[in-house]
């Protein structure tokens, strides 16, 4: 708002609910000029500006009348004028800018407000099973005029296929088609369902189809055809597929299953007259596919592969109604035996057994010679004896995986070869006892006096056997008169063995961890006082026990293990006291174990006694 000489008054004066506003406090006599600037969503100016005078005592009233601007309904049908919903179009103006993009509804409408003037309509997506229509389509908006257009989809063309036997009609599952352009460009290849039938949408136009390949034992129909596909119609077409007669023979192993090469088999009918002699191929499989009258035929396994049991019984079929025979024929391969003759090299002093004895329970693994592969594995009896499943002919390896129980392995890898039918390959193999001892030592002071902080050193803590210990540990019992305050853990031999350290108390017989998860290749340091641990206060560690696991040949301590300890007030003078550690494997479900003790004594200063003089 301004005067009439150009004064701004104000701006920005905005309509209420009831399309008025209101502008107070103007001066009578004074001529103003009122511009609309921006008309309300969905309305255009239709009268820019309006002039009046302001009289005294007077509400002035000044009145714009705005056009109000029309939609465009987009209404989206099939042929018939059913409405699809889905299709998308574009609205464009005519010189090409993107106003919206809208989609059909339910009801086929798809809808864009507050329009006026020229614009292009375009289908960019059509409904599913229609074809798309690419046309652009003009249209005009008028203000108060709501515009509509239809547009029409027609339905996508489709072809279908039908495939069914000759002979009943029945369906034909697995027929495959191949549709082509009359140029001979490919569309694509499909195969029938269970029902027989393929479905395909296209578009209109023509193409050639033909028959390509179907199940075995039917024939092929290789005429290609030319159709012609129309829109909103769907193209049938027939085919008619011949049952054969056939017969389908693979060779199998009795074993593993896999088909045999070479095997020759004569093929006669029910007059003895000779059908033919075939060989299998390297799959196993005979295929005799020329048609064959309904009837009864026999197969003689005339010629076997080598390695493999002639099947002298003659299997007996009949054929009809167009089907294919299809026998799965299995044979036996030639086979031995392997035999192992299990002894001990040596006297055990563990057993007891002198030597040559036969020994139960040694594990062998046999593996094909060319392949390593694992065919299979036998134990020792209580005879020494180790004998194979039957095997096939031909070369293995045989390795001991698991001795005799108090034997060593014999790691020595045995070749042998079965040459013909049943033939026993017999093999000794020895073993060496297994010796078995444990070591440990410690050291300290001889003597001390109450109260003294000592010292207690570790040494040859070791499995002295030539087979490794399970379970194998190191456990102190501290004496009574002493506190453990620390534990230093050494280094051990074997790199990548992680240990624990527990301990128990005067309070609590259960052990206890102290630390976990400690490489053997690491010295550590462990403080063993009772505020670290959270003992009570008349609660002292009395055991503590290193857990290794498994341990091979020759483990031991490198950097020395030790503890600190501090001596008890109050002891007597020529107290002695005892700290015992042991040290223990298990092999074969029994423990070895070793032990060693350290005497100390107590030196005390004797206390003088000040006895009361008697007057003499």
């Amino acid at each position: 708002m301004e005067t009439i000489d150009g004064t701004l008054i104000g701006e920005d004066f905005v309509t209420g609910s009831d399309g008025s506003v209101t502008v107070p406090g103007l001066k009578p006599g004074t001529a103003v000029k009122i511009s609309e600037l921006t008309a309300p969503e969905g309305y255009e100016i239709s009268e820019a500006a309006k002039e009046t005078v302001i009289q005294s005592g007077e509400t002035v009233s000044v009145v714009f009348r705005d056009k109000k601007l029309e939609s465009l309904s987009i209404l989206k049908t099939d042929a018939d004028g059913n409405p699809l919903a889905g299709a998308v179009f574009e609205l464009r103006t005519m010189d090409g800018t993107l106003v919206t993009s809208v989609t059909s509804g339910e009801n086929g409408l798809a809808v864009v407000p507050n329009l006026k003037g020229d614009f292009i309509v375009t289908e960019v997506k059509s409904p599913e099973g229609y074809l798309l229509d690419t046309t652009p389509h003009p249209v005009h908006v008028e203000a108060g005029k709501p515009a509509q257009i239809t547009i029409k989809n027609n339905a996508v063309a489709g072809l279908k296929i039908v495939k069914t036997v000759e002979q009943t009609g029945d369906p034909l599952e697995g027929v495959t088609f191949r549709i082509e352009k009359p140029d001979g460009g490919l569309i694509g290849e499909y195969t029938t369902d269970e029902q027989g039938q393929i479905f395909v949408s296209l578009e209109p136009q023509t193409v050639v189809v033909r028959e390509i390949s179907a199940p075995e034992g039917y024939s092929v129909d290789s005429t290609p055809r030319t159709v012609e596909i129309k829109a909103n119609d769907i193209t049938t077409l027939t085919y008619k597929d011949e049952r054969l007669n056939g017969i389908r023979i693979r060779k199998v192993d009795a074993d593993t299953g896999r088909g045999i090469y070479g095997v020759r088999i004569m093929v006669t009918d029910e007059n003895n007259d000779v059908v033919g002699v075939y060989t299998t191929d390297h799959q196993g499989y005979i295929e005799i596919d020329k048609e064959l009258p309904d009837g009864v035929y026999y197969l003689e396994e005339i010629e076997a592969a080598p390695g493999y049991d002639l099947d002298k019984v003659v299997k007996r079929i009949r054929i009809e109604n167009g089907k294919t025979k299809v026998i799965v024929w299995e044979n036996a391969r030639e086979k031995g035996q392997i035999q192992i003759l299990k002894t001990s090299a040596d006297a055990n002093p563990i057993t007891g057994q002198p030597a040559g004895s036969r020994l139960e329970g040694a594990v062998f693994e046999i593996a094909r010679a060319d392949t390593d592969r694992v065919v299979g594995y036998m134990v020792s009896d209580y005879r020494g004896v180790a004998a194979s499943e039957p095997l096939p002919l031909g070369r293995y390896v045989v390795r001991e995986v698991t001795p005799p129980t108090f034997y060593q392995l014999n790691s020595k890898e045995f070749e042998v070869e079965l040459k013909v039918q049943n033939d026993i390959v017999r093999v000794g193999v020895q073993n060496t006892s297994a010796q078995i001892s444990t070591s440990v030592k410690k050291s300290g002071n001889t003597v001390v006096v109450p109260g003294q902080q000592m010292r207690y050193d570790f040494s040859d803590i070791c499995n002295l056997s030539n087979v490794p210990l399970e379970n194998f540990y190191w456990h102190d019992e501290l004496p009574g008169s002493v506190r453990l305050a620390a534990i230093h853990t050494g280094t051990w031999s074997q790199p990548g063995l992680t240990y624990s350290v527990t301990y128990r108390t005067n309070r609590n017989s259960a052990y206890r961890t102290l630390a976990s998860g400690l490489l053997s290749t690491q010295s550590y340091d462990l403080d063993c006082t009772p505020s670290k641990l959270g003992l009570a206060a008349d609660e002292f560690i009395t055991d503590f026990r290193f857990e290794f696991g498994t341990v091979q040949p020759g483990f031991r301590e490198q950097d020395k293990p030790m503890i600190l300890v501090t001596v008890n007030q109050g002891l007597l003078n020529g107290h002695r006291f005892a700290n015992r550690t042991d040290v223990g494997g298990q092999y074969g479900g029994k423990w070895f174990t070793s032990s060693f003790t350290w005497v100390t004594e107590v030196s005390a200063p004797t206390p003088v006694l000040d006895y009361p003089k008697t007057g003499y």
